[in-house]
């Protein structure tokens, strides 16, 4: 049996599904895009706490292979053949290490990206006017600049109208 989609202010079930679509309530003619946008964000925020979880597994992969890395490489062989064994042993850490550290930088930038909005630079723009367009508040114009890695206003001039800027 399929899942009846039901209107959040009239509860009138068999609705077009509006979660997928933007839909007018046919019984209480209610717009139910608001809602649509609500759950688009709920789906982000789960992504991003699924990144979160997978950087925090990946940094404590990461950081047991750096002890056991410390671990056999501080460890006294028992006889020469030893040696070998854990120089492959480490060789073969390194590069798990390195490709767990690899992931963890890629599921940062995805999460960090993904919290971001945008603002397109236009004529006339300076940061204290963005940062009072966007922000309501002028003073918060080091955010912006921080934020898109340009270090102080005077660099702002190197801007393109059309740009994009990162907000947060």
């Amino acid at each position: 049996m399929e899942n009846q989609i039901s209107c959040p202010i009239c509860h009138k079930s068999g609705i077009p599904d509006f979660r997928n679509e933007n839909v007018v309530c046919p019984c209480c003619g209610t717009d139910l895009s608001v809602y649509r946008t609500i759950h688009a964000a709920q789906k982000s925020s789960e992504r991003i706490s699924k990144l979160r979880v997978l950087s925090v597994i990946a940094s404590i992969v990461a950081l047991a292979a750096i002890i056991s890395c410390c671990y056999l490489y501080n460890r006294s062989p028992r006889d020469g053949s030893d040696n070998k064994d854990l120089l492959a042993k480490i060789d073969t850490l390194k590069q798990e290490n390195k490709l767990l550290l690899d992931s963890i930088v890629v599921l940062n930038d995805q999460g960090a990206t993904t919290n971001r909005r945008t603002y397109t630079v236009v004529k006339g723009d300076c940061p204290w006017e963005i940062s009072k367009k966007v922000y309501g508040d002028g003073s918060r114009y080091e955010d912006i600049l921080r934020l898109n890695g340009i270090s102080n206003a005077e660099d702002f001039n190197k801007v393109k109208i059309g740009e994009t800027l990162f907000i947060e």
